[in-house]
């Protein structure tokens, strides 16, 4: 992979990640063992946010080319 294609595979697997557990917090936010310093609104606002920006990379016609590097 190119420098610009490394870099991109690495901000969408890091954003996955993320989004990955915000949204297990968010799904488990009765249970949480500790007291998250924001409400659950702005949680569930930084992770729609994040959503739509997966859907902006994943949209990206260099990215599908990647993503297929990156799977081989």
């Amino acid at each position: 992979m190119k420098p610009y294609e490394q870099r991109l595979w690495s901000e969408y697997t890091q954003l996955v990640d993320r989004l990955t557990k915000l949204t297990a917090t968010l799904e488990n936010w009765a249970c949480l063992d500790f007291v998250p310093s924001c409400t659950r609104e702005q949680l569930s606002l930084q992770a729609a946010a994040m959503t739509l920006y997966l859907h902006a990379l994943e949209d990206r016609d260099d990215f599908k080319g990647i993503n297929e590097k990156a799977a081989a």
